[in-house]
């Protein structure tokens, strides 16, 4: 009796860690040991300066924006791609198989121009070629003033469809949030600065 009773308490604690470990898992990373790495890399600063941003998107953004104010301002999207196993979903993240995922970050310049996207935990089976190094280089550059297209801008990738198409999607997306912020800050400064000039009576 006493070792069924032990034993049922064994099960419940091994429950409650198993579904902690799944819940600490389903959780994107923002404070990345690569994003970290990449920033102190790439602009010479630590990510404990990064700002989190509002983006008043007409569209869902599960995914978080940062901003780093210093000589120059910069920008950093931190978010999850929904993958899936092969015929399983549509990049528009309806599932109808079991679903999978891998978390990313993209740096922009004060421009909305991708400097770097990277890769930081792919939890997929497939499609991990997306992973590359050479291949994310094909975002570097990219603005919402080009077209961001697989088989034309984007090189295609054979078994990694999903991946490459999510991907690329996202990162368009993205892009043209964190461009819209952009411009839509730059006309709010725009006409602070308009008013108090009117107020103070220069001319």
């Amino acid at each position: 009796m006493m070792v069924n009773k032990h034993s049922s308490i064994l099960i419940v604690l091994i429950s409650w860690l198993i579904v902690g470990i799944s819940s600490a898992q389903t959780q994107v990373d923002y404070t990345a040991k690569a994003l970290k790495k990449e920033i102190e890399k790439c602009w010479s600063s630590d990510i404990d300066e990064l700002i989190q941003i509002d983006i008043n998107a007409n569209i869902p953004v599960e995914g978080r924006f940062f901003t780093m104010v210093g000589a120059q301002t910069k920008y950093v999207y931190v978010g999850r791609v929904n993958s899936c196993r092969t015929g399983g979903c549509s990049i528009n993240n309806e599932t109808s198989g079991t679903s999978e995922y891998f978390d990313y970050f993209i740096l922009f310049d004060g421009h909305a121009k991708v400097e770097l996207v990277k890769i930081f935990n792919y939890a997929a089976t497939h499609g991990h070629e997306v992973m590359a190094r050479g291949w994310l280089k094909q975002f570097m550059d990219y603005n919402n003033k080009t077209e961001l297209i697989v088989g034309k801008d984007v090189d295609s990738i054979s078994g990694a469809t999903v991946s490459v198409n999510a991907i690329t999607e996202d990162i368009r997306q993205k892009t043209n949030l964190i461009a819209e912020y952009i411009q839509s800050t730059a006309s709010s400064k725009l006409k602070r600065s308009v008013k108090l000039t009117a107020k103070s009576g220069v001319r």
